[in-house]
């Protein structure tokens, strides 16, 4: 069977860290992804090539192609351009170079990275994994523009892409579905790549505990081990009905769905004879290349235990690595940790924890980052590794955290902010109900007192509030610009289920800014503006307290 085009993927499965290399500047460099797609551009007999190739190292760097094989034409021009420097709380760089070159044919050619070793700073070196500290990046790209028979058109390489880094804890199995795409419209395949002497692969072998699926083009963790695990597979597409490509030469190549068994191969003469090219390379080989990283999260009922191996850049920013907040001795990071890994255990209320929370799951989260908390916009710090535990609201464990903590967030313009959800004694809102006193016993119409109050770290600002349950019982009672103070009474479905929360979705904007949910008020649905304003107010939060247990009337009050 013949295939259209292939497409090299490389992937960096990162369960945890690897030991860092001797020298504090070894790791500079190193190559942690990458990709690269072709487009071909030009007619009457002028052809030029487009080629995007996206590289990730630990620190910005950019490593050039060369020829390989055939005619690669002369380069007209390069762009760089720089896509992001963190994913997923890792620091990163990534990096674009667009170029254009003007080819004399159509004919198929290779390129192949890296062009410059530097063992000094890492240069041309994958990131140390648990195969080998030290091996020679190796990524190819096979190009064939070559006219097809079934769209008169040049060939067009599929697209695959992926986050350059993708992080999952060790002891959650999952699958990676790579994202591919044939703008020609062929059937899409994935392999593991084998043929070290084409510069397909460093490694060449799967490792064990993973499984890919070729036609899918997914890959399944189910390994328990830590460390850089790397990954390189060969992305290949297949016309879906037999097709002949054609050359400016003259030449030509037949190439049949992946479903028909390979046949032999026949020479056609025609008055005008044309070469039937019979050893040709698939057609196109890009390489798309991903790293995922693994930190190791225990959740119980009171904490977060946190485990990640010192790295490189966890090596070098060990006297600085820090919580979110720093305060008590749950939150000094060399407490637990040793030689080889950081370890933590954090209260689910502390160091400076923040909760979320969806219509399933309550969310802790926290990082563990190197930034400076002295400064406002931090923008040279190298570890920034988040992490979080969630819990199912719907569950029949008796969780600790039964009375919810302020809700903590952060987000541009705003900085940090909480919400502050509680149930008051009276509508004179001087006493809160106790925490140990959760889940709070209402009974039958019961008027409940609640308070939410926002905190954040930039003066004047204002709450409003939203998406409370709509009773006709609800009172609002005065509050300042900070809070919202309401009553209701207790509502016969609370005794339906074992515990009820009452949730409202919360906004904080700028004091008197027009144009804001805060400044709309209460507007029907569907004519309130559907973009937020990023400077003046924030996304919308869901907040919840609880959880409420209706008594039943024989214990009401006043029986």
């Amino acid at each position: 069977m013949g295939s259209v085009t292939t497409s090299l993927l490389h992937l960096l499965l990162v369960l945890s860290a690897a030991s860092a290399w001797s020298s504090r500047y070894q790791n500079y460099y190193r190559f942690s992804g990458g990709s690269l797609t072709f487009t071909a551009q030009g007619s009457g007999g002028t052809y030029t090539v487009e080629l995007r190739d996206k590289q990730t190292t630990t620190y910005c760097n950019r490593n050039s192609h060369t020829c390989s094989m055939g005619n690669c034409g002369t380069l007209n021009s390069n762009k760089f351009s720089y896509i992001a420097t963190s994913s997923y709380g890792l620091a990163f760089c990534e990096q674009e170079t667009l170029s254009k070159r003007t080819l004399r044919s159509n004919l198929p050619f290779e390129i192949r990275y890296p062009t410059a070793l530097d063992k000094n700073y890492g240069r041309g070196y994958w990131i140390a994994n648990v195969r080998s500290s030290m091996a020679v990046w190796s990524m190819m790209a096979h190009v064939d523009l070559g006219t097809r028979s079934d769209t008169g058109r040049s060939n067009r390489s599929p697209v695959t892409t992926m986050l350059p880094i993708v992080r999952v804890p060790r002891n959650c199995p999952r699958t990676f579905n790579m994202l591919t795409f044939d703008p020609d419209g062929d059937h899409v395949r994935c392999r593991a790549a084998t043929i070290r002497n084409r510069y397909e692969c460093a490694f060449c072998s799967l490792l064990s505990g993973f499984t890919l699926n070729q036609t899918s083009c997914s890959l399944t963790y189910k390994s328990y081990s830590t460390g850089y695990h790397p990954f390189e597979l060969m992305v290949e597409d297949f016309p879906r009905s037999p097709i002949n490509l054609s050359y400016s030469d003259g030449s030509y190549t037949h190439k049949r769905p992946d479903s028909v068994q390979r046949q032999k191969r026949q020479t056609q003469v025609t008055p005008a004879p044309r070469v039937y090219r019979t050893t040709i390379p698939p057609l196109s080989r890009l390489p798309l290349q991903f790293s995922i990283y693994d930190v190791t999260v225990k959740c119980n009922e009171t904490s977060m235990k946190v485990e990640v191996e010192k790295t490189f850049p966890i090596q070098l920013n060990e006297d600085s690595l820090h919580l979110n907040q720093v305060g008590g001795s749950s939150c000094n990071l060399t407490r637990l940790s040793n030689a080889t890994h950081v370890v933590a255990v954090i209260p689910l209320h502390a160091c400076g924890t923040q909760v979320e929370e969806d219509n399933k799951n309550v969310i802790f989260k926290n990082k563990l980052t190197s930034a400076d908390q002295g400064e406002v916009i931090s923008r040279h710090h190298d570890v920034d590794i988040a992490f979080s535990c969630a819990f199912p609201k719907e569950t029949k464990l008796t969780l600790g955290f039964r009375h919810k903590n302020p809700y903590a967030f952060s987000e541009r313009g705003f900085g940090t902010f909480t919400f502050q959800f509680e149930f008051y004694e009276s509508p004179l809102f001087r006493q809160q109900v106790n925490a140990s006193s959760y889940p709070v016993d209402v009974y039958l119409k019961q008027m409940m007192f609640m308070q939410i109050e926002s905190s954040a770290s930039i003066p004047d600002t204002e709450l409003f509030v939203e998406s409370c349950v709509k009773d006709t019982t609800v009172q609002l009672y005065p509050s300042s610009r900070s809070q919202f103070r309401f009553g209701m009474e207790a509502f016969e479905f609370i005794g339906a289920y074992q515990e009820v929360y009452i949730s409202c979705s919360v906004i904080l904007c700028v004091a008197n800014a027009t144009g804001t949910r805060c400044s709309q008020g209460c507007i029907s649905g569907g004519k309130h503006r559907g973009r937020r304003e990023a400077v003046d107010q924030t996304s919308r939060h869901s907040v919840s307290q609880g959880p409420l247990n209706l008594v039943a009337p024989a214990d009401s009050k006043g029986e």
